[in-house]
């Protein structure tokens, strides 16, 4: 070949590769990874690890405590699977810190959804989110049944300075909760024996009282056929034999959907978004994501319930909105301010039809369907007790990256805080993190609410976090002086590890890997152990 030819085939060859890695660096930035491992947050994760298991890696010597962690891990069962992502059967994970070193253990929770479907080896009929594959047969004994997977959160009744083994328990939008000894993560028989026991919908993320975590604070109503829905607020304890005592009530025309609340130290914050349930549809046995609706000529309504049993409720009015999840609130000057990440888009039909885990499992119908429902964003409100009048502020989206991260889901801050003004927020984005168009591209945030400077960000392509927890140094006079401890997937190596990140620097301290996937966990909670070691005993249902 002449000389010519080769210096043309050379130049078409430096154009091509030119022309190669500049559609591939095209393509990466604009979001669009390969996801490497994200489909297994929604797989099986059927292996369990009952007895603690100590990991190869350190934490700060001064954490000790557990968290514990909530989620669906199963997703199927015999011949039948769930499509939607959050009905999976519940497995509970569990870090015990001690002395530097971190313990793991990971289960099913043993309860009735759980322990009848292996016994039949089918899922057993009850009430859930989405269809399944084929489709179950609900009827009403299974609408009634009190059984549900019992997914979501954890949370602990009691704290053990009266003596008394604290309770744990695995909670969701159901009522009927169920639980585990935080030991052995085994499920335990309970059951609410009080007049509220016919009350279906509850929130997923009860309170305490403000100064007092051995009572909680939570609602429990069901969505009326006929005339307004009674929504009623209780306070439980194991100081009432977990008796369940109504403080206050509120009457809407419809039941809205009341995944979380805020508090302060007189009052309960009942945000009644125009989300609503249906109890006909719900009484035609079709799954929730039929049976829930947006309200397009409905305000959001605020309503303030004081927790002194007065039951003189203040309600105030704003934009048609949607929050999943407050974060901290607090009383000043005759104002009460509470801070949410407010979306419109996550709780419409189609964001719910779209957690179909056939979607989020295909990259390609994920990127096309889910991206435009990402959009939450922290709000502030602030409620003048004086004129009865409502301010609404978002925050800042862009991150010290220069990217602007739109989705704000799953909040935390410091408990220590809890009531108080407050600065820090951390938080997961879930989806498009950086303004991409990869759905799978997620990340982690410290947001200062008081000078609403740019997101601090921690984020690795391909590693995805879940929701963070933060957890104050004893002794700590600065607000982020601390750790968050997080649980995230490394898709490369198909492995969940424990990230540890600085508080105040954001930068990471350890990264402790388990030798198994933790599937899409959805909440979980920190417990210190500082109370006093209570002897383990048989817990029997009240």
């Amino acid at each position: 070949r002449s000389p010519v030819c080769l210096s043309i085939s050379t130049i078409m060859l430096k154009v091509s590769t030119t022309v190669f890695l500049f559609a591939v660096v095209c393509t990466r930035a604009q979001g669009e990874g390969n996801d490497a491992g994200f489909e297994l947050l929604y797989n099986d994760s059927l292996e369990e690890i009952v007895e603690p298991l100590k990991l190869n890696g350190t934490v700060p010597s001064w954490l000790s405590g557990q968290f514990l962690r909530n989620g669906p891990g199963r997703f199927d069962m015999g011949k039948r699977n769930f499509t939607f992502a959050w009905d999976g059967f519940a497995k509970i994970s569990s870090y015990k810190f001690k002395n530097g070193e971190v313990y793991f253990q990971t289960r099913y929770l043993g309860n009735k959804f759980y322990n009848k479907s292996v016994e039949i080896n089918d899922i057993a009929p009850t009430l859930l989110f989405g269809v399944t594959e084929p489709p179950l047969k609900v009827g009403l004994p299974g609408l009634m049944s009190h059984m549900n997977a019992n997914n979501v959160n954890v949370h602990r009744f009691g704290n053990g300075t009266d003596g008394k083994k604290p309770l744990f328990g695995a909670v969701t939008d159901i009522a009927a909760m169920s639980i585990f000894d935080e030991n052995t993560l085994s499920g335990i028989p309970f059951s609410w024996k009080d007049k509220l026991i016919t009350k279906i919908m509850s929130a997923a993320h009860p309170q305490y009282l403000i100064g007092d975590d051995s009572v909680t604070v939570n609602y429990a109503a069901t969505p009326s056929l006929f005339g307004n829905t009674t929504i009623e607020l209780y306070k439980v304890s194991q100081a009432t034999g977990m008796k369940r005592e109504v403080f206050g009530t509120i009457s809407i025309d419809s039941l809205p959907l009341i995944h979380s609340f805020g508090i302060t130290e007189n009052y309960v914050i009942m945000t009644l978004w125009p989300v609503r349930w249906h109890m006909g549809c719900l009484m035609e046995f079709k799954p929730i994501q039929d049976c829930m609706s947006w309200d397009d000529k409905a305000r959001s309504t605020i309503a303030l319930v004081p927790l002194d049993g007065s039951n003189k409720v203040r309600y105030f009015f704003g934009e048609p909105t949607m929050a999943w999840h407050h974060l901290n609130a607090y009383e000043e000057s005759e104002k009460v301010v509470f801070d949410v990440n407010a979306c419109r888009n996550c709780a419409s039909p189609t964001a719910m039809k779209n957690m179909d885990i056939r979607i989020l499992r295909n990259k390609t119908a994920r990127d096309s369907k889910l991206s435009d429902t990402a959009d939450p964003t922290l709000r502030q409100y602030t409620l003048n007790l004086k004129d009865n009048t409502l301010v609404e502020k978002d925050y800042s989206r862009k991150a010290s990256d220069g990217k602007w991260y739109n989705t704000s889901l799953l909040p935390r801050f410091n408990n220590n805080f809890r009531g108080k003004k407050y600065c820090y927020a951390y938080l997961e984005t879930s989806a498009n993190a950086g303004s991409t168009t990869d759905y799978a591209s997620m990340a982690l945030l410290k947001k200062n609410l008081c000078n609403d400077a740019p997101y601090a960000v921690w984020r690795k392509e391909n590693h995805y976090p879940s929701e963070p927890q933060f957890i104050p140094r004893p002794g700590a006079t600065a607000e982020d002086d601390g750790v968050i401890v997080d649980a995230v997937l490394d898709g490369n190596r198909r492995q969940t590890y424990l990230l540890v990140l600085d508080g105040k620097t954001f930068k990471e301290i350890a990264s402790i890997y388990t030798p198994t996937v933790q599937p899409t966990g959805l909440h979980g909670q920190f417990y210190p152990s500082t109370p006093p070691q209570i002897a383990l005993h048989t817990i029997k249902s009240p």
